[in-house]
């Protein structure tokens, strides 16, 4: 009986023993933290050394040969990226920016980016899109990202595609990350 009882003691403190080894390794155990979320527009995000080129011309009056204006202008400017929404990118990149006139059914009308502020579509290709850009009058926009560097060019033409035109080159060159 001594035996049994003694048996019957060592059996216990070897599972007592084993319980407590795992628990302690499973409490010891720390879950790997999940993955931060990201998003492909996040390498966009930051400062941006931009340099705009604005080449604009336009008629006063065309009855007048005299009233032709030409503004050619460059502008550098320490400007940002930040996401906007969820597949576009907010891109100031001219000082004392203001928002474009979104105000007829989210249409942009030329004259759309002298703003200095843009909302482009960028997809996962580094690829900008600006599909409420007025594709009338020969507006048009393209652009893209290439590592740490931004090229758009987008213009158009003024109403019934005469005497008036813009064309905006904006280079850029990502100076941080934010």
């Amino acid at each position: 009986m001594k035996v049994m009882i003694k048996y019957k003691n060592i059996l216990f403190l070897f599972l007592a023993a084993t319980l407590a080894f795992f628990t302690i390794a499973c409490i010891s155990c720390k879950k790997p933290e999940p993955e931060p979320e990201t998003n492909y527009r996040d390498k966009y995000v930051g400062a941006w050394n931009f340099t705009t080129i604005d080449y604009i011309y336009y008629v006063r009056d065309i009855y007048d040969t005299n009233s032709l204006v030409i503004i050619h202008d460059t502008t550098n400017f320490i400007g940002t990226i930040e996401k906007y929404e969820t597949d576009r990118l907010k891109i100031v990149f001219k000082p004392n920016a203001t928002e474009p006139d979104m105000s007829d059914r989210n249409i942009v009308y030329f004259p759309a980016g002298v703003n200095g502020l843009i909302y482009p579509v960028v997809d996962e290709t580094d690829t900008l899109r600006y599909p409420n850009f007025n594709g009338g009058n020969g507006n048009n926009f393209t652009g893209s990202f290439s590592g740490n560097e931004i090229k758009i060019r987008y213009g158009g033409r003024g109403p019934l595609g005469m005497a008036a035109s813009e064309n905006h080159t904006i280079q850029g060159i990502k100076i941080n990350k934010r």
